[in-house]
């Protein structure tokens, strides 16, 4: 649904709405305003991982649903995520813009329980959201850490610009002959990853952090 809004207003929204909640209610609002008379999701080959990065996995699947917060609601369950642990899918159903709850949602097709995913890698957003009800303190550190953040890669950086005009925060410049991230200004909203088509800029994280993270990742398929 963000996709409808103009690209200018984009950009400012990443930057205005900084908090996951904000920026999942503003777009549960533009959802309220141009819902969808059907939806359908190919889910023929699936993104997991940390989005907009390009790891694939066959699914083998295609849904379809007049209700889009059902729809949203189906598919979390298929890869291992429960409808109130996405907060769009969250805010919708408390909202009446849709069924969020599965008990409430007819399944037509395929047997449900036949089309679990259990070994979908979802983005590290998940992990946070479960540490962010965990004390303060280091976790704080912790999850700055595990975060992935813009890195460029500059054998591959053309210095098109792409990423600076994509970049809501200024964070992302042409430096001599290759772009630059300065991480103090940047939010993450990778829309620089996402623009860039030389594969110039990749998502990384710290030593520390891809430790902890690949260590929190493991604990969550045991």
């Amino acid at each position: 649904m963000y996709g409808v809004i103009p690209s200018g207003l984009r950009r400012r929204f990443h930057g205005q709405y900084l908090k996951s909640d904000d920026f999942c209610q503003m777009l549960v609002d533009i959802y309220a305003l141009v819902k969808p008379q059907l939806t359908i999701i190919d889910g023929i080959t699936a993104m997991e991982g940390e989005g907009p990065a390009r790891e694939n996995k066959d699914l083998g699947l295609v849904l379809a649903s007049r209700d889009t917060v059902a729809l949203d609601a189906v598919c979390g369950e298929i890869i291992g995520l429960k409808p109130a642990d996405v907060l769009t899918t969250r805010y919708a159903g408390e909202r009446g813009l849709g069924i969020g709850d599965l008990s409430r949602i007819d399944i037509v097709g395929e047997k449900f329980e036949d089309l679990a995913v259990n070994d979908f890698k979802l983005p590290v957003t998940f992990t946070r959201a479960a540490m962010n009800r965990a004390p303060h303190g280091p976790v704080k550190y912790i999850l700055e850490q595990i975060s992935p953040r813009p890195r460029v890669k500059k054998k591959n950086c053309t210095a098109c610009g792409k990423c600076v005009k994509a970049c809501p925060t200024g964070a992302a410049t042409i430096v001599g002959e290759n772009a630059a991230i300065d991480a103090k200004r940047c939010i993450r909203c990778m829309c620089c990853h996402e623009v860039c088509r030389f594969n110039a800029i990749y998502l990384g994280r710290p030593f520390f952090g891809k430790v902890t993270y690949d260590m929190l990742r493991a604990a969550r398929r045991m």
